[in-house]
């Protein structure tokens, strides 16, 4: 290997040591090791083995692991694509086998030399900061300082330094480490910040050598002169990349403004990542009475960082830029600069001893009085010359847009109520589940929507309530089919379509028992009494992309359910589907992921069964999550409990949604032990619905979000640990006490464990267990003090509760390797022939195994025997 060669070798073992410790990736120098050869990548092994691994830095600053890795790892992959014969196993051991640590460490080199290490964080943005992190504006300023030393301090190295925004602190504890700087000073403001930078302080930077540091909190939001006063005296001060936060920047200049009152010169290494940002802080730099200047760069600056210097020096030629004209009667000091606040030109009088300056103070400090204006030519002339507040002006033709072409997705569908065109909308909730907001239908995009109407009371006139009538939502407008038939047509008839209406048993879907309407029948509306109330509306709504709306049908349920004993609610609930109406509008099965789950999807449940037709095990599936067991107790808007809904409108269970849920008894000392049976049923019936615990033990949940019925083997069991025994079971015999109530379940803990599966690229999730762990049976009591305890009808509120945890268990993958191939040379069968017979042949040979580098060699003495 030639000299030349050898030096080629030797830089790229130092590029590949700088890269491996700073945790940057290996591809920049990838070019240059891929043209190796395999002497020269074996001499590049024997050189950076020991510096990576054996090195006191890589002894006493490991680095991250995932970086150590993966940069191994396509280290290895170049090396042996150089052609040598086999990579020292130190290398593969590294990489599969990392050392544990405490925590991790990135280190620099300067000019090929080590200059120090820092515990980083590989994330731009941690625990609510970016000063984890080592910014290459940082890195520039300290080569750049060590770069212009000598004509920046030509006498002697500064004795203090200040560092604004010192982050992990590379440029401060570099100057220290370099010798530049006899004291250094580090500032930064966040707590996890001063803890880091303090702890790379004491790693890096020996006090028996002389170098003095300290790690100071400055807000630059409450910067002062008191805080000048007490950094003592600073001959320099320097920041990296600290001009990123328009909103930070006036504050910044400030700073800087303050602290060179008593510092000489301030350097502020910047990288131009948003111009407008940079022009700001540049300007209130200005303000502050401080000039900058863009220092000469005579180093690579591959990331275009700018270096201004800053100094106090704003007005030293100020003195000289004398009035054209001065007064001599009045004198100034030259060595002091007077604000000119008066209207009297400034002046330099060369004799004078004592200066004054005399004027109506009285009339300095108030406005001048303004004529009365009489006339509109003076009232305009005085006003045109002045700057005024304009009202924007009203367009008194504002008309509804509606696109002259037609619907487009996401757009809303347009309806005409008594000539006027408006918005299809549905009641919404805004900040609370009050119906108190209204949320528009939009073409193409299916809705789904629960609000509250809390405004009933005994007194309330529910025929008077329009969000309560079915018809409002109904026939009370028609549907714009399509803008641009609408439009053109001069009738206003083939535009507009009406709603088709069938009312409903259940909640409004159309696989409920439903009755169509006929357009000549009248539609039930709410009484005063609050019968027919309207309690859900489903918007079936089939089109034909761009030809428009061509049907919608709306499936309603009314109710008569509702209370007047006290303030009560209705729960409404509205939905929009669209469909194609080339569509088989047969049922579609709805899935939660495919395969894994989505986030927020249900989870699919179902019951195992066995299939007499098919002679196999299937699963039932439970098409409406609501039905399911597998499912959670009814919200209520004011939190009582409701079992005689809880089920019918049980809360679906979605995935990865960690939950808590509970509602209320309020029970009096007089009733609670005679109910005692009726609480117990109930408060089963809301934690596991009305099918019980013997229906929730054969239930089974999807481990996908596409699992089929057909592969039970894709569903999973629901665990029941602690079932507890039936209401009804156990208790008939037993007599209650007065105001007690005993064995009440009133807790369920739910565990769902799921874990990734599949391609690190594009993971799925899996659910792998179901865990149903219910609270102990306690006995209910009513508690009461003082005079409360004299009233029978004294009420107290029970909790019943049921939590949701979802667990990832998932195991992050590990890097595998296929074993070395084993080489094996198998001889002919008739070798040996004729000197050995056949049968002694096939025995023999059958054992007889060569390693492939000596059957060329047994060739030849065969050869000479035979010819011999």
């Amino acid at each position: 290997m030639t000299p030349q060669d050898q030096d080629e070798v030797e830089s790229l073992a130092l590029a590949i040591q700088s890269h491996y410790f700073q945790w940057r990736s290996i591809n920049p120098i990838e070019p240059q090791l891929s043209q190796l050869s395999a002497e020269q990548a074996e001499r590049l092994c024997g050189l950076v083995k020991p510096a990576l691994f054996r090195s006191p830095t890589a002894e006493q600053f490991p680095v991250l692991p995932k970086h150590k890795r993966e940069f191994l790892k396509r280290l290895i992959l170049i090396l042996e694509h150089s052609g040598m014969s086999e990579v020292d196993e130190v290398f593969y051991h590294e990489m599969a086998h990392p050392r544990p640590m405490e925590r991790c460490y990135k280190s620099y080199f300067l000019q090929g030399q080590y200059l120090l290490s820092l515990v980083e964080t590989e994330a731009l943005v941690s625990r609510g900061t970016t000063g984890l992190q080592t910014w290459q504006a940082g890195v520039f300023l300290l080569s750049w300082l060590k770069d212009r030393q000598k004509s920046l301090w030509p006498d002697s190295r500064p004795s203090r330094v200040l560092e604004l925004g010192s982050g992990v602190g590379y440029t401060g504890i570099g100057l220290l480490k370099l010798g530049l700087v006899q004291e250094m000073v580090l500032s930064d403001y966040h707590p996890d910040v001063l803890e880091t930078l303090a702890l790379n302080c004491r790693e890096n930077v020996s006090e028996s050598k002389g170098s003095k540091w300290s790690v100071e909190s400055l807000d630059w939001t409450q910067f002062s002169e008191s805080d000048v006063q007490a950094l003592k005296p600073i001959d320099v001060i320097i920041a990296a990349d600290v001009v990123f936060d328009p909103s930070l920047v006036p504050h910044l200049a400030r700073t800087l403004g303050l602290l060179l009152r008593t510092t000489p010169v301030a350097y502020v290494a910047c990288t131009p990542r948003n111009l407008d940002t940079l022009e700001l802080f540049l300007s209130q730099i200005a303000s502050q009475d401080l000039i900058w200047s863009e220092s000469e760069i005579s180093i690579p600056n591959p990331d275009h960082v700018k270096i201004y210097e800053m100094d106090r020096k704003a007005f030293s030629d100020c003195l000289v830029q004398l009035p054209l004209n001065p007064d001599d009667n009045y004198c100034y000091t030259t060595e002091i600069f007077y604000v000119n606040g008066t209207q009297f030109a400034l002046g330099v009088s060369p004799n004078g001893v004592f200066c004054a300056l005399s004027t109506e103070l009285e009339d300095g400090l108030q406005f001048k009085e303004r004529e009365i204006l009489d006339n509109v030519t003076l009232f305009n002339k005085i006003k045109t010359r002045h700057e005024q507040f304009l009202w924007p002006k009203l367009d008194t033709n504002v008309n509804v847009r509606v696109d002259p072409s037609h619907y487009k997705v996401g757009e809303v569908i347009w309806i005409e109520q008594n000539g006027i065109v408006g918005k299809l909308t549905f009641p919404d909730s805004l900040n609370s589940r009050d119906c108190n907001a209204f949320r528009p239908v939009e073409f193409m995009t299916d809705t789904d929507i629960s609000c509250t109407y809390f405004s009933l009371t005994p007194d309330t006139d529910c025929s008077q309530e329009p969000r309560l009538n079915l018809q409002t939502f109904t026939r009370a407008f028609k549907v714009v089919k399509n803008p641009n038939l609408y439009l053109n047509d001069t009738a206003k008839g083939r535009g507009l379509i009406d709603i088709e209406v069938q009312l409903c048993r259940s909640d409004g879907h159309k696989t409920s028992t439903c009755m169509q309407i006929q357009d000549q029948d009248p539609i039930p509306e709410p009484t005063s009494q609050c019968r027919n109330v309207l309690k859900s509306l489903h918007y079936e709504i089939i089109h034909n992309g761009v030809d428009g709306i061509e049907k919608i049908t709306a499936f309603a349920d009314l109710t008569d359910e509702v209370s007047h004993v006290r303030p009560t609610y209705v729960e409404q609930k509205f939905r929009a589907d669209f469909f194609w109406s080339s569509d088989n509008l047969t049922s579609v099965q709805v899935r939660s992921g495919n395969p894994g789950y989505l986030d927020g999807k249900p989870l699919r449940t179902g019951l195992l069964k066995y299939d007499h037709e098919l002679t196999a095990w299937v699963i039932d599936k439970f098409e409406n999550p609501l039905e399911s067991p597998v499912s959670l107790m009814p919200q209520s808007p004011d939190g009582s409990c409701i079992p005689a809904i809880g089920s019918k409108q049980r809360t679906p269970m979605n995935f990865r949604k960690n939950i808590r849920i509970g509602c209320s008894f309020h029970l009096e000392q007089q009733s609670i032990s005679r109910e005692c049976e009726n609480l117990r049923r109930q408060t089963m019936d809301l934690l596991v619905g009305g099918s019980g615990v013997e229906t929730l033990r054969e239930s089974m949940v999807a481990s996908f979000g596409n699992s089929e019925s057909q592969f039970p083997g894709d569903w999973v069991p629901v665990i029941v640990s602690n079932a507890p025994s039936p209401p009804n079971q156990g208790n008939n015999n037993r007599e209650e006490r007065p105001g007690v109530c005993s064995n009440v379940v009133l807790g369920l803990h739910i565990e769902v464990v799921h874990s990734k599966t599949g391609s690190l690229a594009n993971p799925q999730a899996k659910i792998i267990g179901v865990n149903y762990r219910f609270a102990p049976p306690q006995d209910v009591k009513i508690r009461c003090l003082g005079q409360s305890c004299q009233s029978v009808h004294q009420s107290q509120r029970l909790e019943v509760f049921t939590t949701v945890n979802f667990v990832d268990v998932s195991q992050e993958a590990e890097d595998r390797y296929a074993e070395f191939p084993v080489f094996e040379a198998k001889l002919p069968y008739d070798f040996f022939y004729p000197f050995v017979s056949q049968s002694v042949m096939s025995s023999t040979i059958s054992h007889f195994l060569l390693p492939h580098g000596y059957y060329l060699p047994l060739c030849y003495s065969l050869h000479w025997f035979l010819s011999d």
